[in-house]
């Protein structure tokens, strides 16, 4: 679900269903992602069955689209230099163009700052950005994702939406990769 402020970037994702019926014939199913690529369902239906269901699961790639990957990897050069380093103004002015104003991300960030919690502890020692693993972004809406990103033992889940055709983070979750 959503939080308030990436509402009112984007909207919840939705499920789609549709039936048919009084077909003398089975038509032929294909269902397409928000990027325009095909997908397969989870299952097929039985044969010869008269109702038939399909579900398709929600697509993982690899690697982001283009624009948000390139975000993503801003994003999380920023963040490291952000945890790893002497904060500074144009350092915070930096992560806060990363971030959508007054979202979880926005406020775990500067309330980690603020209460002064060493933020080296959240990062392995001497990581760098070159350090980072993509793992996958699953693409909930045309401006909606989360992509997951493993540094060391840390994964970072960042829930990003698209806001005046920039990518922003809303939402952080960082768990241990073992978990």
């Amino acid at each position: 679900m959503l939080e308030d402020s990436a509402l009112a970037y984007t909207p919840e994702p939705t499920v789609l269903l549709y039936e048919v019926t009084g077909l003398y014939s089975l038509p032929e199913v294909r269902a397409y992602d928000l990027l325009g690529d095909e997908m397969n369902a989870s299952f097929s239906p039985e044969e010869g069955k008269t109702q038939r269901v399909y579900v398709y699961p929600r697509i993982q790639r690899k690697t982001a689209p283009l624009g948000v990957q390139s975000r993503l990897e801003a994003l999380m050069r920023t963040y490291i230099e952000y945890m790893t380093t002497e904060a500074d103004p144009e350092q915070v002015s930096a992560m806060d163009d990363m971030l959508v104003v007054s979202s979880s991300a926005y406020q775990l960030l500067h309330h980690t700052l603020a209460a002064d919690i060493t933020r080296m502890a959240v990062l392995p020692a001497g990581i760098s950005a070159a350090n980072a693993v993509y793992l996958s972004t699953e693409m909930l809406t045309g401006s909606y994702c989360i992509s997951d990103v493993q540094i060391g033992s840390k994964l970072f889940r960042w829930s990003m939406v698209k806001t005046d055709s920039v990518w922003r983070a809303f939402h952080l979750e960082v768990t241990d990769a073992a978990a």
